[in-house]
């Protein structure tokens, strides 16, 4: 991915009234707008953009410990 960090994501996401944010590995992100699916024009997720660690990290901010799922890399 093109270092598009989670705050783009969702900054991108409010800006365009998206209700749903689609996260997949392989796959560019998607949004769902006026319940269409519109995929961002970009690079696509890696495993390593979309590891719930990091993202709920962020979202939750440093006061929340969040460990290593087992398996996930």
């Amino acid at each position: 991915m093109e270092n598009l960090a989670l705050q783009e994501i969702l900054e991108q996401a409010h800006n365009q009234g998206a209700s749903d944010i689609h996260l997949t590995a392989g796959k560019a992100v998607v949004y769902r707008i006026d319940g269409e699916l519109i995929e961002l024009e970009g690079a696509k997720l890696t495993p390593q953009d979309i590891y719930w660690g990091e993202l709920i990290s962020a979202i939750a901010g440093s006061t929340h410990k969040i460990t290593k799922i087992k398996g996930s890399s």
